[in-house]
């Protein structure tokens, strides 16, 4: 018996934005630059498919005397999250939903322990519009470290929104 076998297509996504710290770390950092590069796996006829993105962000710190420099110091981060987006596939415009989880090693300027691994779930809502030539998107997420290490407080996990401009080739 004959069988069918379809390509996993991978595409390149390219995307800027910013980084907005909200809740406890809100109060002590500044938005920051956001960038992201990933490459998205499976048919592009399919409603689910899969997202590898690397991803660097910095949030800037207020420093404040008497404040603990992992609640006020610069914050910096690299990082790897594995996302699982879900779309309509073939509609020029189309909204998208996403989640995912990952892993970033964050830098807080002046902290005792500068460098840690943190893990991360992540979901947010996207737009795509599709041309002739390149497919756009426009997506925000809420992402939450599972670690307080950002936040200076016992048991109080940070989370941010990365807001994003991408384009796929």
């Amino acid at each position: 018996m004959p069988s069918t076998v379809v390509a996993q297509s991978g595409t390149i996504e390219v995307g800027i934005g910013t980084v907005v710290p909200v809740e406890a770390i809100g109060a002590d950092r500044s938005a920051g630059p956001f960038v992201r590069a990933g490459v998205i796996r499976g048919n592009p006829t399919r409603v689910v498919r899969l997202r590898l993105d690397g991803e660097a962000m910095s949030m800037p710190g207020n420093p404040a005397p008497n404040r603990s420099a992992e609640k006020t110091g610069n914050l910096r981060s690299v990082g790897f999250v594995t996302t699982v987006v879900v779309a309509p596939p073939r509609l020029r415009v189309a909204p998208y939903f996403l989640i995912g989880a990952g892993v970033h090693l964050m830098s807080i300027t002046g902290a005792d322990s500068p460098n840690n691994f943190v893990g991360g779930v992540r979901s947010g809502l996207g737009v795509r519009v599709t041309t002739a030539r390149y497919r756009i998107s426009l997506e925000s997420s809420a992402h939450l470290n599972l670690s307080d290490r950002a936040t200076g407080r016992d048991y109080k996990l940070d989370s941010y929104v990365p807001i994003t401009l991408a384009i796929v080739f």
